[in-house]
C-alpha cells in the first residue's frame, strides 16, 4: 500500500489556518526565553503530591510514554519549519498545534499549565462566562481539590484538558477546540474527570514529569544539554536587557556607523558587549559562538535592539497604565513640539492618585506615549488622544482634569482641544499651565515696554560681543570671577535672570573687560561697539534697570520652579502668585 508523500489540499489550508492563528496570538516573542515563576510553585506541588505514586510504574512503561509525542516524517518537519519561523504562545493552550514533537512537547510538560491571574472573561451571547470556581471540585468529605489539568484560552475564550491536548490521540472537543459551554460546564467537567482516557492521559502526564524532573527519560542526556543551553540563553539575554537598559537610563546612542563586533565605530551597544565578554564568561562564550559561526541567531543585529527597547517600554507604559486603572480617575497632559527629524510629536502624560501603596498615597504623574500627529488641529490632537486611551485600555470618561499650554490649537474655546474634550466628557474641567501663563505675561509686559525692548536688547548685545571670539571671551574671563554671561532666552523669560546677573553684581568688572577689548581691539568696528556698550552701561537709566529687572526676574523665576516642583499645592501656588503680584 502506497502512502501519500504531500499533504492535501486541505491539510495545507488546515496547516496556512493554525499558521495565522499562531502569529496572531504571539506578541513579544522573546519573552519566552525570560523564566517566568507563575506556574512553578503549583507545577512543584501538583507533582510532589503524586511523584511517589507514579514513580513505582515508571520503568515499565518508560518507552511506551515518550513515544506518544512521536509523529510521522511529514509531518514534523512541517510542524518543526513552523516552530523555526514563528515565536509560540506557550501559555495559551489554545495557539498550539494539533500534532507536537517531543522539543515542544517537553517545553510545555516543563513550564506545566498555564493559568492567567486576574483575567478579565468575556461574556458570551447569553451573558455568561468561565469563572475561576470550575478550576477547583468539592470531594464527598469537603475537601478542595484543584484541577490542575484545566486550562482557560484566552485567545479561543475555551477551556481545554491539558494531558488529554498532549497525550491523547483521540479527537474529543476539550482537547481539540475546547468548551466554552459555560452554562452546562459544571457538569461536563465532573464527566470527563471520570472517563478512561483522561485518567491515562493523567497518568502519563504524571509519569513524564517526574522523569523529566529526575532526567530519568531515555535522553535524559539530551535533556541536560537542553537544560543547559537554555539556561545559556537567558543569562546572554538578561545581559543585553540590562546593557539596553543602562544606555536608554543614560540617553545614550545604542548604534554605530559599523554594525558588526570588533569593528571602530560599532556603537555603544556592540562596543559594551566586547567590553564585558572580557571578563564574563556567559558573554564571552557567546561572543566565541558568533567569532567562530557556530550560531546565525546572535541576538546582536538592530532589529533584536530595537525590539528589546520595545518590550521595557511596554512593560514600563503597561505598569503606568495599571497604576492609573487602580486610581481610575486621572487628567491628562500634553504638549507638542516637532523632533529632530521635523515630525510633530505631541507627549501625552497623566495624572493620578497613587494608591497601590496604602501606607504611602501619592500623587504622580507617568510619562505615556509620544503621538506622531499630521493634524496639529484641535480636532486632529483630539483624534490621536482619544485613539491612544483606547489603546492603552483607558476611558476618557474617567478624565477629571486636561491640561495643555495657551495655543489657540489646544485651549480655544470653541474649536480646542479642551472644548472637543469637554464636549465628550463634561467633567474633564480645563486647567491651562499656570507657567506657561506666567511666562506669556512677563513676555508681553516686556514687549510693549520700549525701555524693556532696549535694555535687553543691550544685553544681548554684550553676550554677542564677548562670545565672538576667543580673545574676547578671555578678556571676560579675566576680569569678571565665578559668574558667566548667558544669552537671551526666547521661550523661558523667567530664565533671562541669569543674563542679568553678571550685571547686577559686577557690573563694574564687565565695564573693565568692555574698556579692555576697545583698548586692544584692531577692528574699528569692535572698538566702536566696545565704546558704546562701555558708555551704555555706565549710565544711570541702565543701571537702575539692571537692579529692577533682576528683582523681578529673580522673584518670578522662583516662583515659576516652585510651581513646577512635583511637590506644588494649589493653596501655596495662590499665596506665591499674589505675592509676586504685590511685589
Amino acid at each position: 500500500m502506497s502512502y501519500r508523500k504531500q499533504l492535501s489540499g486541505s491539510q495545507k489550508r488546515k496547516w496556512k489556518d493554525e499558521i495565522g492563528l499562531a502569529v496572531q496570538a504571539q506578541k513579544g516573542s522573546l519573552l519566552k526565553f525570560v523564566c517566568h515563576e507563575n506556574n512553578k510553585v503549583d507545577q512543584d506541588h501538583h507533582v510532589t503530591a503524586q511523584e511517589n505514586f507514579y514513580a513505582e510504574e515508571a520503568q515499565e512503561t518508560q518507552q511506551h510514554t515518550e513515544q506518544s509525542f512521536e509523529t510521522d516524517a511529514d509531518t514534523k518537519q512541517q510542524i518543526t519549519t513552523v516552530e523555526t519561523v514563528l515565536a509560540w504562545d506557550i501559555d495559551d493552550i489554545g495557539a498550539w498545534l494539533q500534532s507536537l514533537n517531543n522539543e515542544f512537547g517537553a517545553i510545555i510538560l516543563e513550564k506545566g499549565p498555564g493559568r492567567i491571574k486576574g483575567l478579565e472573561y468575556p461574556k458570551d451571547i447569553r451573558g455568561r462566562k468561565f469563572t475561576e470556581n470550575n478550576y477547583y471540585k468539592r470531594l464527598s468529605n469537603g475537601e478542595i481539590v484543584n484541577r490542575w489539568w484545566l486550562v482557560y484560552s484566552k485567545c479561543k475564550d475555551a477551556v481545554f484538558c491539558f494531558p488529554c491536548k498532549l497525550f491523547n490521540s483521540c479527537n474529543f472537543k476539550i482537547k481539540t477546540m475546547g468548551i466554552n459551554n459555560w452554562k452546562n460546564l459544571s457538569h461536563i467537567l465532573p464527566q470527563h474527570e471520570k472517563a478512561q482516557h483522561h485518567n491515562e492521559s493523567m497518568h502519563k502526564w504524571c509519569e513524564l514529569s517526574v522523569r523529566l524532573k529526575n532526567q530519568t527519560t531515555l535522553d535524559a542526556q539530551n535533556q541536560r544539554l537542553l537544560e543547559l543551553e537554555k539556561q545559556h540563553w537567558r543569562r546572554v539575554l538578561e545581559r543585553l536587557l540590562s546593557i539596553v537598559e543602562y544606555l536608554s537610563t543614560n540617553n545614550l546612542t545604542v548604534r554605530g556607523s559599523v554594525e558588526k563586533l570588533f569593528q571602530p565605530k560599532n556603537g555603544n551597544f556592540l562596543g559594551l558587549i566586547q567590553l564585558l565578554g572580557k571578563f564574563d564568561t556567559v558573554m564571552s562564550e557567546h561572543l566565541r559562538r558568533v567569532t567562530e559561526n557556530e550560531i546565525h541567531d546572535h541576538y546582536l543585529e538592530p532589529r533584536i535592539q530595537n525590539e528589546l527597547i520595545m518590550l521595557m517600554s511596554d512593560k514600563a507604559r503597561d505598569k503606568s497604565v495599571s497604576l492609573v486603572t487602580l486610581a481610575k480617575y486621572f487628567a491628562v497632559i500634553l504638549d507638542c513640539t516637532p523632533d529632530i527629524s521635523y515630525q510633530e510629536q505631541t507627549s501625552l502624560v497623566v495624572r493620578f492618585v497613587d494608591i497601590s501603596d496604602s501606607a504611602q498615597i501619592t500623587v504622580k504623574e507617568s510619562f505615556i506615549t509620544f503621538l506622531e500627529v499630521e493634524d496639529t488641529t484641535g480636532f486632529g490632537l483630539l483624534q490621536a488622544l482619544l485613539d491612544d486611551l483606547k489603546r492603552t485600555g483607558l476611558s476618557v470618561m474617567n478624565i477629571r482634569g486636561q491640561g495643555y499650554d495657551n495655543g489657540a490649537n489646544m485651549r480655544g474655546c470653541i474649536s480646542g482641544v479642551q472644548a472637543r474634550l469637554l464636549a465628550e466628557n463634561p467633567r474633564a474641567f480645563f486647567v491651562p499651565c499656570a507657567c506657561h501663563s506666567l511666562n506669556l505675561i512677563l513676555c508681553d509686559m516686556a514687549k510693549f515696554s520700549v525701555k524693556a525692548v532696549s535694555f535687553f536688547g543691550l544685553l544681548q548685545r554684550i553676550y554677542m560681543l564677548f562670545s565672538a571670539s576667543t580673545q574676547q571671551w578671555q578678556i571676560f574671563k579675566a576680569h569678571v570671577n565665578g559668574i558667566t554671561i548667558s544669552p537671551l532666552s526666547e521661550t523661558r523669560w523667567e530664565s533671562r535672570v541669569e543674563s542679568a546677573k553678571t550685571l547686577r553684581h559686577q557690573s563694574e568688572e564687565v565695564y573693565e573687560a568692555l574698556v579692555a577689548i576697545s583698548e586692544e581691539a584692531r577692528d574699528s568696528k569692535v572698538k566702536s561697539e566696545t565704546q558704546s556698550l562701555a558708555s551704555e552701561i555706565s549710565s544711570f537709566k541702565f543701571l537702575t534697570s539692571v537692579v529692577i529687572w533682576y528683582d523681578i526676574l529673580a522673584k518670578i523665576s522662583s516662583v515659576s520652579k516652585i510651581m513646577q516642583s512635583p511637590m506644588m499645592q494649589l493653596d501655596s501656588t495662590l499665596t506665591l502668585l499674589n505675592n509676586a503680584q504685590d511685589f
